[in-house]
């Protein structure tokens, strides 16, 4: 028999709401009381992703509150409750201790799941469907997280589809075997699993794709000439697990320049398009913790063999978001038509806003034009500008902050010249804020410090900043682990929209690491540019 459970405690009317509505129609209930029980307190948080009481649950599907759990329609509650009670006994609550309660990670989605929008009404989402049910079958559950601030969804969109889409022109379909390879490097198995797919569908065997996935476990030491490619394509493989772990080599630069001496430099620039676009998506789907769609689990469950697991992005009641392929693809030139629509569409308003003068857009808005931005495609730099500023510079969350996170992100992670550029936009920013010269340049130095604090604050950062700073901290690395204390922390302190814009940032600055590190660019060349100005 399931279960239904309560997280409650005395004296609190929400609690009495719930479980008086279940004493009244005889439906059993298991209580946990926490008032007096500092274990079940932390379980109930750790389950739930809330401070708040009462947290209901119908054997392990976490319902929410009493108000949850009475705005469901009373036709459809009962059936629920039946099916719930009907169901076999759950392992539910998990045995947790009490070190890993504290120390459990819990993905900034969890505290984020009750906010997504109604998709299906989303104007936002349906301008990408058609994109990716084309090319997965379905779209991809990030975009639910993206849509608590629907705009962000336009802004990356036309970044992805300005940048990766173009590849395919030199890349062909081996672009997805550097998707593939760039987030197995990340450790990301939600874009792993993705990857795959997509690599399926476009002719790479799975037994190739198993070989990366075995032969860069552990690397060290060995041939990659046992991988079965071609030198070209072999040096294109180093360079999208290079890029993610900033490690990129001027030798493998060099390498695929000597091989391909007609188009060498246009290889280079595809794969760095391609390693930033799931730069960011690794970035923001791990430290979502973005549930896994039931194809593209399939795709890596039957093609990686048993050292692959899907980790975080692992759900007990996983739907199949599978479409009717075979009617996608009968519609094929139609999607394509689509796609072109919504870039030309996209590419009109980015002209509308920015105008003819790129560098004056960014001059105005950051005060510097950085030289990662005009080294991309000709085709993406309005988007991927549009994307920086209005991500960064712009939203709810202060632009100091945010330049902040970045500042400390590349710190951690050594990209030296990213590190330089947020560091002096910080300093414009605080400015801007009307803080003193001294003022912006200690909160500078401070920032690395005020990042370690796991709760609290920090000489000039107060505690909402702190965690801000901690959650840079755990982006930078792979895959990022995002305790539940840091995570209650947020929620206590950022809305769930801000919550997002946090996240979007980070993720754009995973989407500017990839490519600044497969272009080699450096802090000199930077300031001696913009000096210049």
């Amino acid at each position: 028999m399931g279960k239904i459970s309560i997280f409650w405690k005395e004296g609190c009317p929400h609690c009495q709401k719930a479980k008086e509505y279940l004493a009244a129609r005889n439906i059993p209930y298991q209580s946990y009381n926490i008032s007096e029980d500092a274990h079940l307190r932390l379980l109930s948080i750790y389950l739930s992703g809330s401070q708040t009481v009462p947290q209901i649950f119908f054997n392990s599907e976490h319902i929410g509150g009493a108000n949850d759990m009475l705005s469901i329609a009373e036709p459809i509650l009962e059936q629920k409750i039946q099916e719930t009670l009907a169901a076999s006994k759950p392992d539910f609550p998990p045995q947790v201790s009490d070190p890993e309660l504290a120390n459990a990670e819990l993905p900034l989605g969890k505290i984020l799941d009750r906010y997504i929008p109604d998709l299906a009404t989303n104007p936002e989402i349906n301008q990408i469907k058609a994109y990716y049910e084309a090319m997965f079958g379905f779209v991809p559950n990030l975009y639910g997280y993206m849509a608590i601030v629907p705009k962000y969804i336009t802004a990356w969109l036309a970044t992805f589809l300005n940048l990766f889409e173009p590849t395919s022109d030199t890349l062909g379909s081996f672009r997805m075997v550097v998707s593939f390879t760039t987030s197995v490097a990340a450790a990301c198995t939600y874009c792993t699993a993705h990857a795959t797919g997509g690599a399926l569908d476009t002719g790479t065997t799975p037994t190739k794709l198993r070989q990366i996935f075995e032969f860069y476990q552990h690397p060290e030491g060995k041939d990659d000439s046992v991988l079965p490619f071609n030198e070209t394509e072999r040096v294109m493989i180093r360079l999208a697990r290079a890029a993610a772990l900033n490690q990129v080599s001027q030798e493998d630069l060099n390498r695929l320049r000597q091989l391909e001496p007609n188009r060498g430099d246009l290889l280079i620039e595809s794969v760095g398009s391609v390693t930033a676009c799931f730069g960011f998506f690794n970035r923001f789907n791990d430290l979502m913790g973005v549930e896994l769609e039931a194809p593209a689990l399939e795709a890596a469950q039957s093609s990686l063999g048993s050292q692959w697991d899907v980790g975080k992005h692992d759900s007990q009641d996983r739907s199949d978001s599978s479409c009717n392929l075979e009617e996608n693809a009968g519609d094929s030139q139609k999607i394509i038509e689509q796609e072109q629509a919504f870039i030309t569409g996209v590419r009109s308003e980015l002209e509308a806003l920015i105008g003819n003068d790129l560098r004056a857009y960014l001059q105005e808005n950051l005060g510097i034009v950085p030289n990662w931005i005009l080294a991309l495609p000709p085709t993406a730099r309005m988007a991927v500008a549009n994307l920086y500023v209005f991500v960064v510079q712009q939203g709810q969350v202060s632009a100091e902050l945010k330049h902040l996170m970045l500042y400390v992100l590349t710190n951690i992670t050594g990209h030296q010249y990213l590190n330089s550029l947020e560091g002096f936009l910080a300093r414009k920013a605080a400015l801007e804020l009307g803080m003193s010269r001294e003022s912006a340049q200690k909160r500078l130095e401070q920032s690395l410090d005020a990042a370690k604090v796991k709760g609290g604050a920090y000489i000039d950062f107060d505690e909402k900043e702190c965690a801000a700073l901690w959650l840079a901290t755990t982006a930078s690395v792979y895959p990022p682990f995002t305790p539940s204390t840091l995570v209650l922390s947020l929620k206590n302190y950022y809305t769930p929209a801000q919550i997002v814009e946090l996240t979007m940032c980070l993720a754009v600055g995973g989407y500017a690491q990839r490519w600044t590190a497969i272009m080699k660019i450096e802090p000199e060349i930077l300031m001696a540019a913009n000096l210049k100005g």
